[in-house]
């Protein structure tokens, strides 16, 4: 028989016989079911980033009346925060919240997925856009970083929406302004949107010019573009100009406050050079690594290896600081400029390797994927920790915040992790907080805020505190669980006697006036403050105070605030 291949039939019944139902179509189905598997798993045990709280208090504030950068500390642009108040009105103040938004972001995580085939279909093929599709959900830091509840995840969805729109049809007026109104929601999300539109005006360019074609009615398509880049952003800027004494706070939280000469990457001018450096590898990469035609398909790919180029490069020679999430839009971009050709390479290199494995069942670039996303899977085991429940610990943490607290009761945290209580002291305590308040940018009012607005509950200790804040706090607040209340170790002094029946004097100093306890681990101790018996809780002055004993006390003894002891919260309780 014509084509027929004795040993080849009999590797298939082999393979037939061990895979009797798995096809490529059935394993790319089970990947995709495995990637929003793990997403939900993460969702619950992922270990929860410090902007995700930031994000949800400002969303609280936006939710309970606050505006955003006048009564709420924020240095990010506002249309997400604005988008979320409706997610937050509907799961309500309550321990899971976290949870809840972030199960609410994997629908624009699927909508990115999606995109990034559309783009792929268009510029490759449908196998192509398949195998890009996947390595990019399954990338770690795309993976890990898409978990978390944050900003970036509606940045990347409006970006690569916004290049699905430039690249997947004839050029027309509205598709112009359609992809230019996606680019001014993604503005809209975040700052760094300035560098991606950098790097894409300058990509186009760039790839338009080495394929030699001319830039018919180019004009015409700017001007519609521009018209719909601006209504987003425009919008944002009208709100807080007619919102009272909105604007100024505005301009400061999105654009003032993150401008620090010396900050980050700042302090080394030299670094500026990576930049002009990087060009002539980048232009030598095109020419090695990409295909430079006159076609629609080969200029569009041509501009994303530009963008993606010029955007890492312009990132790490101009960016300030640079976070992991920084990566997150340029993801989809690497998978699409780099996986289709690479599977395809490999693929027929590994043809003697994998043909006796699979006898013609499974095609070599599918394989070469295979591989890919099962070592992708494995970096994400290994850097997420899935068996590990780090969200447990945040669910008991704001389940406490609810416990020990009453609404409008101010909290002295770090960037808003108690998530539903005012901070005393404006500015959230983050990188470029803290370098403004090194260089004497800010004042450090710290202290004199707390105890202003009578906080009686702040964060654990942390170096993010100033020097003096940290000092004070750890001198008149006490741990009870994860957070701390007003209060003090009670130590014997031995060189102020009693006053009494020459008892033992405690000597401590209140700084917010209140109702305190005395608490010991023995149960309530006898005794007189100030002259006068203990019987129970006393509302204390702020300043001095002596609590004295009869009898000296084998244990450890705290005074703390009353409204934290009556609800069971103590100092004396392991966390």
């Amino acid at each position: 028989m014509p084509g027929y291949n004795p040993t080849l039939e009999s590797q298939k019944n082999k393979v037939s016989r061990y895979w009797p139902v798995v096809d490529e179509p059935t394993m790319i189905s089970f990947l995709y079911v495995a990637w929003i598997t793990m997403h939900l798993v993460f969702a619950f045990v992922y270990r929860v980033g410090s902007d995700e709280s930031q994000h949800l208090h400002v969303i609280w504030g936006w939710a309970n009346g606050l505006v955003q950068y006048r009564d709420v500390f924020d240095n990010h642009t506002p249309l997400f925060h604005l988008l979320c108040v409706p997610l937050y009105k509907m799961f309500g103040e309550q321990p899971f919240l976290l949870l809840d938004m972030r199960l609410a972001m994997i629908p624009l995580i699927m909508v990115t997925i999606a995109a990034t085939y559309v783009i792929g279909r268009k510029l490759y093929n449908p196998r192509a856009a398949l195998q890009a599709a996947l390595v990019t959900g399954f990338m770690p830091g795309f993976f890990l970083k898409s978990v978390e509840f944050r900003t970036d995840d509606l940045w990347m969805t409006t970006w690569l929406l916004s290049l699905m729109f430039l690249f997947t049809g004839r050029m027309t007026k509205k598709r112009a302004w359609f992809s230019g109104l996606l680019l001014g929601m993604t503005l809209a999300v975040s700052m760094k949107t300035i560098l991606l539109l950098a790097a894409l005006g300058a990509a186009y360019l760039t790839a338009n010019f080495m394929a030699g074609k001319r830039l018919r009615k180019f004009k015409v398509f700017f001007i519609n573009f521009l018209s719909g880049f601006i209504i987003i952003p425009g919008a944002c800027v009208i709100l807080f100009m007619l919102i009272p004494g909105g604007f100024g706070p505005f301009i400061y939280g999105v654009i003032g406050h993150n401008m620090v000469v010396g900050l980050g990457h700042w302090r080394l001018p030299i670094g500026f050079l990576f930049f002009p450096l990087s060009l002539p590898l980048i232009f030598w990469g095109a020419k090695r690594f990409t295909d430079i035609s006159s076609s629609n398909s080969a200029i569009n790919r041509l501009i994303l290896y530009f963008c993606l180029c010029f955007y890492l490069s312009a990132l790490w020679s101009f960016w300030p600081l640079i976070t992991p999430q920084d990566y997150l839009p340029v993801y989809p971009l690497l998978a699409l400029t780099a996986i289709p050709p690479l599977v395809k390479k490999w693929g027929e290199k590994s043809d003697r390797l994998f043909r006796p494995i699979t006898a013609g069942r499974f095609s070599n670039d599918f394989l070469i994927l295979l591989i890919i996303v099962v070592l992708e899977i494995a970096t994400i085991s290994l850097r997420g920790e899935p068996w590990k429940n780090n969200l447990k610990k945040e669910t008991k943490f704001l389940a406490e915040t609810l416990e020990l607290t009453r609404p409008g009761e101010s909290i002295m945290d770090l960037k808003g992790e108690t998530i539903f209580r005012p901070r005393p002291f404006y500015y959230a305590l983050e990188s470029i907080t803290r370098a403004r308040l090194e260089k004497g940018l800010i004042a450090d009012t710290i202290v004199r805020d707390i105890i202003a607005a009578h906080t009686m509950v702040v964060a654990l200790d942390s170096n993010r505190f100033t020097p003096s804040a940290r000092h004070f706090l750890n001198d008149h607040y006490l741990k009870v669980g994860r957070l701390r209340v007003a209060g003090q170790w009670l130590s014997y002094d031995k060189k102020e006697p009693g006053k009494e029946n020459g008892g033992f004097s405690y000597p401590f100093e209140i700084i917010n006036s209140a109702k305190y306890s005395i608490v010991s681990e023995n149960g309530r101790p006898e005794g007189t403050i100030d002259g006068l018996p203990y019987a129970g809780p006393r509302f204390l002055k702020k300043g001095h105070h002596v609590f004295v004993s009869p009898r000296a006390c084998g244990c450890r003894m705290a005074v703390i605030w009353k409204q934290a002891a009556s609800r069971g919260f103590s100092p004396f309780k392991p966390s």
